[in-house]
C-alpha cells in the first residue's frame, strides 16, 4: 500500500515538473491585480476585526465571560441570531 502511495506521489511530481502551464508565470499587468486583491483582502480583514471588537463589547455589556463570551462572539460574527439567555436571576 505504501508503494502505491509513493508511485502516485512520484507521478504527480513528474506531471507538475513536465507541464510548464501548471506553474503560474507572471503576466503583464499582474502586479495591478495583486495590489487590488490585497487591498480587498485588507479591507475585509479590517471589517472583520471591527465587527469582532463590536461583538466583544456586546459580550462584555451582557456580562458574559469565558466560554459564553466566545460563543456569543462566534455567533455574532457569523450573522446567526444570538439566543437570549434563559437564566433565572437569583
Amino acid at each position: 500500500m505504501r508503494a502505491i502511495a509513493q508511485v502516485f506521489c512520484l507521478a504527480m511530481m513528474l506531471n507538475l515538473a513536465s507541464s510548464p502551464s501548471a506553474v503560474a508565470a507572471p503576466q503583464p499587468g499582474a502586479g495591478e491585480a495583486v495590489s487590488q486583491s490585497s487591498d480587498g483582502l485588507q479591507s475585509r480583514l479590517s471589517n472583520r476585526l471591527n465587527r469582532r471588537s463590536v461583538c466583544n463589547n456586546q459580550a462584555r455589556e451582557r456580562g458574559l465571560s469565558g466560554r459564553m463570551a466566545r460563543r456569543f462572539t462566534r455567533l455574532c460574527l457569523s450573522g446567526l441570531p444570538v439566543p437570549k439567555p434563559i437564566r433565572q436571576t437569583p
